[in-house]
């Protein structure tokens, strides 16, 4: 059966079709006859002919999981050590930090050497090598290291070259001038935010992240690479988003705003408080329209309504994460964390010749995709979500009935879906009436076939 969906929006109904980047909204009446004409072959209406026709014309291609030899790694990432100078629990690599080893310049210049090299075999054009947290001094020399050994390395295979570097920010000043000189993106997680106090005022003039990272993001902010700021969301600050969406906007200049949520898995975060999935697709809905009126992109991990895809990550697009012992992940989190969850996500390791994959656990990984998730079969946000990190949000269950991770994430995409429309004040009435207490909003079949 075709992947279109139907979701009632108030009077009106959302019809998607996420292969197709096709989304329309109409009334009850025009989405049965879609259903009827678009899936059961019956003749269309004349009010809805050009949307069917549509719908029948335009190819619906199926993201498939990657096959063969490994040739065009996602990217390169690099974990000189676990565990953020601050350990804030927000950013992802730290969450249940091992032992504080830090990556060899052996191990550094190994990996870069292999990746080159397996680029240039395969006539890849681009080396993008991401660095994860960089803060910690001993791990500042694989920094500067990486930084112009990889420039070394492109310039003699004649690859363009991309750096992005992953912080929580606190970085002395002149290396942050540095980063912001020398690397194409920075991901900046502003860690301090979730501090602020849910019955607390707001204040954009004392904001409660510290003056070093406060500094560094304008640094960054002024440097002519592409600027990703990182905003944990708590119960505790769930009612500032709209407030730090018009703060960040007055202080920084980010392509990018990311908003995470604080859930039970997601690190110690004692008295924060897990959030409310209604009420932070409320509040998201509020911060996304605030920032993209300034021509700043809000995202929701996993959210990505641009691109269908298998995976809401890099596990099973072939990135080569090497830890700091050397070890070739396709997690950024530490082994420790996913293999509680008997995830097997080690496909080999860096060695002087090169690296060693193994290809059985390359492949095992690559088949791990969404398809696979009988919970997200149904659900709008199938090809947009993927079915959420691997280790955080678990995928056994029934089709259509959510988790809260699972619910918080479907109504971010409809709201995404609805403003790329126009129609933020749609999506704003919509969730303002989405009452738990009228419907058992934690179940939902939200495909075209099921729509009555």
């Amino acid at each position: 059966m075709k992947p279109i969906f139907a979701v009632p929006i108030d009077d009106k109904v959302l019809i998607h079709s996420p292969l197709q980047k096709i989304s329309a909204l109409v009334n009850p009446t025009a989405a049965l006859m879609i259903r009827d004409a678009v899936l059961f072959d019956q003749e269309p209406h004349e009010k809805v002919n050009a949307l069917c026709k549509a719908l029948n014309a335009r190819p619906f291609e199926v993201p498939q999981p990657r096959t063969g030899s490994l040739q065009a790694p996602m990217f390169l990432g690099l974990i000189p050590v676990y565990g953020s100078m601050t350990g804030c629990i927000f950013t992802d690599c730290t969450a249940g930090a091992e032992a504080e080893s830090v990556m060899s310049l052996e191990t550094a210049r190994q990996a870069l050497d292999a990746y080159f090299e397996l680029l240039t075999r395969a006539g890849q054009p681009l080396a993008d090598i991401r660095i994860f947290g960089a803060e910690a001094f001993p791990a500042l020399d694989v920094l500067f290291f990486t930084e112009a050994y990889a420039r070394q390395r492109a310039e003699q295979e004649n690859l363009a070259l991309h750096l992005t570097l992953v912080t929580d920010g606190h970085l002395p000043i002149k290396i942050a001038r540095w980063v912001g000189d020398h690397f194409n993106d920075v991901t900046l997680s502003l860690e301090g935010l979730q501090g602020v106090g849910e019955d607390e005022t707001f204040d954009p003039f004392e904001p409660s992240i510290s003056s070093q990272v406060f500094d560094n993001a304008c640094i960054f902010s002024d440097s002519p690479g592409d600027l990703t700021l990182r905003v944990c969301t708590t119960r505790r600050t769930i009612n500032h988003m709209g407030d730090i969406a018009a703060w960040i906007v007055s202080s920084f200049v980010p392509n990018v705003v990311c908003y995470q949520s604080w859930m039970p898995k997601c690190g110690s975060g004692e008295g924060l408080g897990a959030v409310d999935p209604v009420a932070f697709a409320r509040a998201f809905n509020q911060a996304a329209y605030e920032l993209e009126a300034h021509g700043i992109l809000a995202c929701h991990n996993p959210v990505d309504f641009h691109t269908p895809r298998l995976s809401a990550c890099p596990v099973g697009e072939d990135a080569l994460i090497i830890s700091p012992e050397g070890r070739i992940n396709a997690c950024p989190l530490p082994l420790s964390v996913w293999q509680s969850e008997s995830l097997p996500f080690q496909i080999g390791a860096v060695s002087p010749e090169g690296f060693e994959i193994d290809p059985v656990a390359l492949n095992d990984i690559r088949a791990l995709t969404v398809l696979k998730s009988p919970v997200c079969e149904d659900c709008i946000s199938l090809f947009h979500c993927a079915g959420g990190c691997y280790v955080n949000n678990p995928r056994e269950g029934q089709s259509g009935r959510f988790s809260d991770r699972c619910l918080q994430t479907r109504l971010v995409t409809i709201s995404n879906l609805l403003r790329a429309m126009d129609q933020y004040e749609a999506a704003r009435d919509w969730l303002d009436h989405y009452d738990a207490a009228s419907h058992d909003h934690k179940v939902a079949k939200d495909r075209l076939k099921d729509f009555k």
